[in-house]
């Protein structure tokens, strides 16, 4: 019996988690209105709005927008009125949205008016990147193969930079990233073998920095980082399986490899991104084929790239994966070969490597989507009842899970995935028991105050009678509600109760309940209130 979580669900389901008089304000979109589901994916940040696929489940699939409130989430329609399809990708360049849908480059305002598809592709590799206010990306228009291209959101502005390879044949540009001023690709040579290429933005100013084909012709790259001034990326070799850590400061002579013939690992991973700088260092995983996949560190030097920690020991994998800095921190998943895929943390050292809490001692938490907000790590994790959104400071006490006052005392929610952080709130798509609206998207506000005035209500707002109570009590408000919720703790702070509401004065049952002295929480909205409730 997991004793520890069962308490911390029963704690954290009264209603907001709260961190030194702080409060985390849920907020449910119900953008599927009533029990219907909703699907989120695809979140991308612009000009103070964020924009994300939306699915329906017959269907319609549609892009949204939000200004964090319901009232300000809606579709996202072009200038003739029709709704943009689904985002393969997209890249936010200053206030302008890019967006690579249906193989055609539209671009937004977040307006109607403002909204408008560019130009139709054959297709589109994926790779997107903002660069001196326009947007760099690869795409194949039919007649000159898969190349590098641009645009100024304008049709007439919307150009293939460079053919590399002339004629149909395609240079497959990749991995864009920016280094020192310019902006840095993967793509083939004119000879058809993997290169390092730069761009100034103009056709001239596109070269190719250096060919680092090893005569195999089966390398590709992947993982493109920037840390001290250098360019770190893998370069892979699938005839033989092996991998190579490279670097690059933006010349033929600084273009190198300094780790060689790794065992093919989980870099980049199938389950989301896995290398993080940290403290002057990229982390990633990493296999010298002595101690399997684990956590490795490299300062772009050959002497500088070393085993972190051998989780799993001996030849045996931890998987490192999703890693995240936080909080003063790296945080990543392991499994340590006793406990499962579980929470961990390093500062960088062998000795501070360490499991934060073995979440789900039964089979592992297998926790995801690592996320920073607000300098504090979120993600999601199989917990006793279902996957639940936590949040950790690196400490075994302070690694919680967070549910809204709706949740219920054993499971909270059903499945949470898919975080995303904007300045403001963070977004995640979750189904809440009892079932409010179906698998839906959900934020977290901004931090706020319990004793500020806007979130307290008054005695004369909310009244419970009769008080002492004996079969039942009576709540009755003043304040127009959407979403209600009843919370009775005992004094040890032990959830007793908990009850949803619907009406403005709504008789609760006290059946079970022994006498005693209780606080009563009333949850409309985002408004509260605690009242001593005595039950004789």
């Amino acid at each position: 019996m997991k004793k520890p979580i069962l308490f911390a669900l029963a704690i954290l389901c009264q209603a907001h988690l709260s961190f030194a008089q702080k409060i985390f304000a849920f907020t449910d979109f119900d953008l599927n209105p009533g029990t219907g589901n909703s699907y989120m994916t695809k979140f991308t940040a612009c000009n103070g709005k964020v924009y994300f696929n939306n699915t329906l489940p017959w269907g319609n699939n549609t892009i949204k927008i939000t200004d964090g409130t319901k009232a300000g989430t809606y579709d996202l329609k072009d200038n003739n009125g029709n709704y943009v399809p689904h985002a393969r990708t997209h890249a936010a360049v200053g206030t302008k949205l890019f967006i690579c849908a249906s193989n055609a480059l539209w671009v937004t305002d977040g307006t109607q008016a403002g909204t408008s598809r560019l130009k139709a592709f054959n297709t589109f590799l994926g790779s997107m990147k903002g660069y001196n206010s326009k947007l760099y990306f690869a795409a194949d228009d039919g007649t000159n193969g898969t190349e590098i291209w641009i645009s100024d959101g304008t049709v007439a502005g919307t150009q293939m930079l460079k053919d590399i390879l002339s004629g149909a044949d395609h240079s497959y540009p990749d991995n864009f990233e920016l280094l020192n001023g310019k902006l840095y690709f993967s793509a083939k040579s004119d000879t058809g073998t993997v290169a390092v290429w730069e761009t100034d933005g103009s056709n001239a100013g596109t070269q190719i920095i250096k060919d680092i084909t090893d005569n195999s012709n089966k390398l590709t790259t992947s993982n493109f980082s920037v840390l001290n001034n250098l360019l770190i990326f893998w370069a892979f070799n699938y005839q033989n399986r092996t991998q190579q850590l490279w670097v690059c400061d933006g010349t033929a002579a600084g273009t190198k490899s300094i780790k060689n013939k790794w065992q093919l690992n989980l870099t980049p991973s199938p389950w989301g991104e896995n290398t993080a700088v940290y403290n002057g260092r990229l982390y990633f995983s990493g296999n010298d084929s002595t101690s399997g996949i684990e956590l490795w560190a490299t300062d772009g030097t050959t002497a500088g790239t070393q085993l972190i920690k051998d989780i799993y020991p001996g030849a045996n994998s931890s998987i490192p994966l999703y890693l995240c800095a936080a909080g003063g921190k790296l945080y990543f998943s392991a499994d340590n070969g006793v406990d499962g895929s579980e929470l961990w943390a390093t500062d960088g050292t062998t000795t501070g490597t360490y499991m934060v809490q073995n979440i789900n001692n039964i089979y592992g938490s297998v926790p995801r989507y690592f996320t920073n907000f607000h300098n504090r790590l979120f993600f999601t994790a199989q917990s006793f009842d279902g996957r639940n959104l936590y949040t950790t400071d690196g400490t075994a006490s302070g690694t919680k899970i967070i549910a809204p006052k709706t949740c219920t005392e054993k499971n909270p929610s059903s499945y949470v995935n898919e975080l995303f952080a904007s300045d403001s709130a963070l977004y995640f798509q979750s189904s809440y028991f009892p079932n409010i609206s179906g698998e839906d998207l959900w934020s977290i506000k901004d931090s706020i105050d319990v004793t500020s005035a806007p979130s307290i209500l008054t005695n004369k707002e909310t009244s419970l009678y009769p008080n002492p109570a004996h079969h039942n009590f009576t709540i009755k408000t003043t304040t127009v509600f959407t979403t209600g919720n009843v919370t009775l703790t005992d004094v040890t702070g032990r959830v007793v109760k908990t009850e949803k509401l619907y009406n403005n004065e709504q008789t609760i049952s006290l059946q079970g309940i022994a006498p005693g002295i209780y606080m009563a929480h009333v949850w409309l909205d985002d408004k509260r209130s605690t009242q001593k409730l005595i039950v004789d």
